[in-house]
């Protein structure tokens, strides 16, 4: 390929690194230590998972801060920082002896992985890459699912051994080792600062120009857009509480681990998957499928339970991570242009991350005045209804 070189493997390595941490790491297996810390402490799972709200919150706020604090000559020290406060933060929730000492170090933990969080990875990458930008974003963004994978079991069994307390410090350690090589190898936020040059061919606009052909955002689109971005972030809540459905059915527990290893491997194989069909069929064509596909996820966890029918319904459940994270990206490209891409996406974006963080509270909350997971799935059986209903109408009203 020509003029992709060492150093944009790199890169693609640094990102797929950082995003295993601060995805991978912060959020796809925290619904691991939900029920052993609601047990410990004698509290409900609500009261536990609004540990992953306030990170997700302010995962959030990091995101918005990113393009402040992250420039070329603060690239490194940025990074450095964050993966301190980050391994710390998540340290010291084994040392927590309450739920509030919990939801402070949580706070801590989000802010400092938002900030190096998707703004950060995305922002990278645009710069690096030209051309097959969707194709690197999916990599990186992809790899939160094979480190949650790979790392789900080995965590479930730890918590399982030795405690949940012993869970945090494991992932702590293995934070750092995830992050360190965006700080050691020699990259940076341009790779004109790192002598070489982006893959690919420049081929956007001249920023002014863009700007001034830009088609009027109108507010009902954005709206629209924004619910069915809400829609898709709010399918990735469930899977965090795989581990604590499969105890209300009276399961193995193992199977919950396995439920949430298949998940984050279609989460990963799923982005690559819709990249690829989208390029092939188009967007509305591949996001309905995706829809359609997570819909009969919904029932197979509702109504099948055996370990097959539960692990495919986990699969399937994966599957809106792509929908969340490409599908909302490339989706918000289409309905908007190119031209109102950079002003749309980061409110798009900030959309998905408060109901991820809020669709997390909201299940265990439901589980808690109810004593299942029907209400819940129920629910998400409708919005996914609603998702697919509002992606035609989108489409059918797109800017020009």
């Amino acid at each position: 390929m020509k003029n992709f070189k060492a150093k944009h493997i790199m890169v693609l390595i640094a990102m797929c690194g950082v995003i295993g941490a601060v995805l991978g790491l912060v959020t796809n297996v925290a619904g691991l230590f939900f029920e052993p810390v609601a047990t410990e402490f004698g509290i409900g799972k609500g009261e536990v998972s609004m540990t992953l709200t306030i990170c997700n919150l302010c995962f959030a706020l990091g995101g918005m801060l990113t393009p402040k604090l992250v420039k070329e000559k603060s690239f490194r020290m940025v990074l450095i920082i964050c993966m301190a406060i980050l391994a710390g933060s998540t340290a010291l929730l084994s040392t927590a002896g309450n739920i509030t000492l919990m939801y402070v170090f949580s706070a801590l933990r989000g802010l400092s992985a938002g900030t190096i969080g998707m703004v950060f990875v995305t922002t990278v990458i645009n710069h690096w890459f030209n051309k097959n930008t969707a194709l690197m974003t999916s990599i990186a963004m992809g790899f939160s699912g094979i480190a949650s994978a790979v790392l789900s079991p080995i965590l479930s069994s730890i918590i399982q051994s030795s405690g949940w307390r012993v869970g945090y410090l494991v992932a702590a350690i293995m934070t750092v080792i995830f992050v360190l090589p965006s700080i050691l190898l020699p990259i940076g936020l341009t790779p004109e600062a790192a002598g070489t040059e982006a893959y690919g061919e420049k081929t956007v606009q001249n920023v002014s120009e863009t700007k001034t052909e830009a088609p009027k955002v109108t507010l009902s689109l954005f709206l629209l857009a924004a619910v069915s971005a809400v829609i898709a972030a709010y399918m990735t809540s469930m899977p965090q509480h795989f581990p604590g459905l499969v105890s209300s059915l009276s399961m193995n527990t193992a199977i919950g681990a396995s439920m949430l290893s298949a998940c984050m491997l279609a989460n990963t194989g799923g982005k690559i998957v819709l990249g690829t069909m989208i390029d092939r069929f188009g967007t509305k064509i591949s996001l309905t499928i995706y829809g359609v596909l997570v819909a009969i996820g919904i029932v197979c966890t509702w109504l099948i339970h055996t370990p097959l029918a539960m692990n495919i319904g986990a699969i399937l459940f994966g599957l809106g991570y792509g929908m969340a994270a490409v599908g909302t990206a490339i989706m918000t490209r289409d309905i908007f242009t190119d031209a109102n891409y950079g002003n749309v996406y980061p409110k798009i974006s900030l959309c998905t991350t408060v109901a991820n963080a809020i669709g997390s509270s909201l299940i265990g909350f439901l589980f808690d005045m109810s004593g299942s997971y029907t209400s819940t799935l129920l629910m998400m059986l409708v919005m996914m209804g609603l998702y697919l209903f509002i992606l035609q109408v989108m489409y059918k009203k797109k800017l020009s």
